[in-house]
């Protein structure tokens, strides 16, 4: 009898260990990528031309009433038939709940101009107006659609996956042609669908998109050393805490200048967390 009940004690224990385990979202994720040479073999053929995109970073904060308007404007954006779905976007937290650590490092470089909140920069375009990358909610489209018909000889793809409890993304970057700038890979892990604490101007429960939760890569971005047309960049970051179904990872590559409004995005590209952005 008592080893019955040892044994049945043991499997108790087991159940509710793996119970708890289940807690920790890791069953959020899509199916895990597996670590292989076929995974980047899926990625398919890198093209003759890349597929332009364009990122759009915003600014916004639960101090802000306007920022419920231009979250609802973003989503338009995003949406819209005419963008074709090539609108990356990033938000990006001031003065909350939200504010992560390396924001100041990225506002005082890139965005130390930037007033009336909701703002964005769109590509990190100077916007000859102002002389700076800031683009009030009225021009964000304006300015997505005058992006898009550019084009960089530079495309990136992603690989996200959950790998030893730690979200990880593997970036290739790739291109076809000799690049003379400095360029550095910037990456954001954000997470929809963050209910707000409190946001002025909703009405209700608002719930936050694309928030900034973290910045696997140097504030300012980490340089790109090319050594052939395809270079590989990995990055690995914490998961505890986040609804694993709800974090996507946005990475940009992006002119490096101590000028900071000589910081132009070159491309961009956003993946699901547990899955794979082939080269487009």
């Amino acid at each position: 009898m008592k080893k019955q009940f040892i044994f049945l004690t043991a499997i108790l224990l087991f159940l509710l260990f793996n119970a708890c385990r289940k807690n920790d979202n890791t069953d959020e994720v899509s199916p895990n990528v597996p670590d292989s040479t076929s995974i980047t073999n899926s990625l398919g053929t890198m093209p003759s031309v890349f597929e332009q995109r364009v990122l759009i970073e915003e600014l916004t904060g639960e101090w802000c009433p306007g920022c419920v308007n231009g979250a609802h404007i973003l989503q338009s954006i995003k949406d819209s038939a005419i963008n074709g779905g090539k609108v990356d976007v990033v938000s990006i937290h001031d003065v909350d709940w939200l504010e992560i650590v390396k924001y100041d490092t990225v506002r005082f470089h890139y965005w130390q101009a930037m007033f009336g909140f909701p703002c964005a920069t769109v590509g990190r375009v100077v916007q000859p107006s102002t002389g700076t990358y800031y683009v009030d909610y009225t021009k964000w489209q304006s300015n997505v659609t005058s992006r898009l018909a550019e084009t960089h000889d530079l495309g990136i793809a992603l690989i996200s996956k959950l790998e030893n409890d730690s979200g990880r993304v593997e970036v290739h970057i790739g291109h076809n042609s000799h690049i003379n700038d400095n360029l550095r890979l910037t990456i954001f892990v954000t997470e929809d669908n963050v209910l707000a604490q409190n946001q002025l101007g909703s009405v209700g429960n608002f719930f936050h998109q694309q928030v900034v939760r973290l910045m696997p890569t140097n504030a300012l971005g980490d340089d790109i050393t090319f050594t052939s047309t395809e270079t590989v960049m990995s990055y690995s970051f914490p998961v505890v805490g986040y609804k694993l179904s709800d974090l996507k990872i946005v990475a940009m590559v992006s002119s490096w200048n101590y000028n900071p409004i000589q910081s132009k995005i070159w491309n961009s590209r956003t993946v699901k967390f547990g899955q794979i952005a082939k080269w487009k």
